[in-house]
């Protein structure tokens, strides 16, 4: 029988900060579902936004690697571009795009730039302790009519891992997401997919979640031989494909909206 699955409590922000730091090298390679993600984000701002200049852009957690960064650049531009994250090496931007600043630390923690346009951020909500009041918090510093388009993880990203483990993030449902954005914002645009990346093996997929900067869930305790090899089977057994391989399920959602008039 499975483990019955328990929602850990949500990483401090200087574990999170190490794991990515420490897959610095290895995120660009492993992260295409966060590429795709960042790919899309970018296309509905784009079909959102009157025109391909802002006044001011906030990107939540644009990490050293910049994928969303890097399509801002090359598809809009801004009086100012002010990016955030908790890897100090995202500060480099601020150095190669024009009137860029970045702001380290926890953004749950720091005070909002104001007078925002559009802020976005792929992949980096399922992080948050308290996501509700950020978003009230980014509505608060919107201006009217300005833009929130950010991606998400939804409730069977890393559904193998989680159901042999019996641990994992705590990601809300996509209702979950849009109640929240509706008390802030006007809903324009959802998009939801469920998809399955195939693996060699289940060492492969441990690989893998850890190039991308995040743990194996149900990580926390040592993966001793015994423990990885009845993993390994278990992962066979219950998730393997008719060719040998195994299956990984990523669950991205993304969300656009538009802040509330009556807001103001």
């Amino acid at each position: 029988m499975a483990p019955e699955k328990k929602t850990i409590e949500m990483p401090a922000s200087d574990w999170i900060a190490h794991r990515f730091r420490r897959s610095a090298a290895t995120y660009a390679a492993a992260a295409t579902v966060q590429r795709m993600m960042a790919e899309q984000v970018t296309e509905l701002i784009s079909q959102l936004a009157p025109t391909a200049h802002f006044g001011r852009i906030f990107e939540i957690g644009c990490g050293a690697e910049g994928g969303l960064t890097r399509l801002l650049a090359e598809r809009f531009s801004w009086d100012e571009l002010v990016l955030n994250d908790l890897v100090p090496a995202g500060a480099k931007w601020a150095e190669i795009l024009p009137n860029c600043r970045f702001l380290k630390g926890n953004v749950e923690l720091l005070p909002l730039p104001e007078a925002l346009n559009l802020t976005t951020a792929n992949a980096v909500f399922q992080w948050l302790h308290e996501p509700e009041q950020l978003l009230r918090r980014i509505a608060e510093r919107t201006v009217s009519g300005g833009l929130l388009v950010f991606s998400v993880f939804g409730p069977r990203n890393f559904a193998e891992p989680a159901a042999l483990t019996g641990a994992g993030l705590h990601y809300p449902e996509p209702a979950v997401w849009e109640a929240w954005m509706r008390q802030y914002f006007e809903l324009e645009a959802r998009h939801e997919e469920v998809l399955q990346l195939c693996f060699d093996s289940p060492e492969e997929v441990l690989r893998h979640i850890r190039a991308t900067g995040v743990s194996a869930p149900g990580a926390g305790g040592r993966w001793t031989r015994g423990r990885l090899q009845e993993f390994c089977h278990a992962y066979r057994e219950q998730f393997g494909t008719a060719d040998g391989g195994v299956t990984l399920t990523y669950h991205p959602l993304i969300l656009a909206g538009r802040r509330r008039a009556d807001l103001d």
